[in-house]
């Protein structure tokens, strides 16, 4: 089967929106952000809200509905959520539908945005959030890295360089 969708994939914070906006741009591609769809099932809420009031295994089915109904569309690029691709069944349909790209951010740079923020990820431990965030990246980085077809490294780049090498990947 010819894959013919474009997913980013990556930690929360990698650039995926930014960097799957401006692909879609320029492949001419329709551009999807999960993160976006699961909020207009649960509007005025943000993923966070959301997460925090449902739940993390509720939250992930959302999740994961929405990337089945993905499978079905065509030309398209799709940003996944952080965790979106942490369960196997989504591995398995994101892999048979789309070219994965795994935007590899270096964890102290997640770390400068995410800790930085004016609202911590409900995901991460009130009590200890950096180490929380560094066992939660170590563990998805695995996944990240067995699932992808083309890892982008962003070690501070600009995303115009990041896109770039990205168009150059899949020429």
């Amino acid at each position: 089967m010819l894959k013919k969708n474009i997913t980013l994939i990556g930690f929360q914070s990698s650039g995926k929106t930014t960097i799957g906006q401006q692909l879609a741009l320029k492949l001419k591609k329709q551009f999807v952000d999960t993160d976006h769809l699961i909020e207009q099932k649960f509007i005025p809420l943000k993923c966070t809200q959301i997460y925090q009031q449902i739940g993390d295994e509720s939250f992930r089915k959302h999740e994961s509905e929405i990337i089945k109904r993905l499978e079905n569309d065509v030309n398209i690029v799709i940003a996944t959520g952080g965790g979106g691709i942490i369960l196997e069944e989504n591995q398995i349909s994101l892999k048979q539908h789309s070219v994965l790209i795994y935007l590899r951010t270096p964890l102290e740079l997640i770390k400068q945005r995410i800790l930085t923020a004016k609202e911590l990820p409900t995901y991460l431990d009130e009590k200890n959030p950096e180490d929380s965030l560094t066992r939660i990246y170590n563990f998805r980085s695995t996944i990240y890295e067995s699932c992808a077809d083309i890892v982008i490294d962003m070690n501070f780049q600009s995303p115009q360089y990041s896109l770039d090498l990205i168009i150059d990947y899949l020429k």
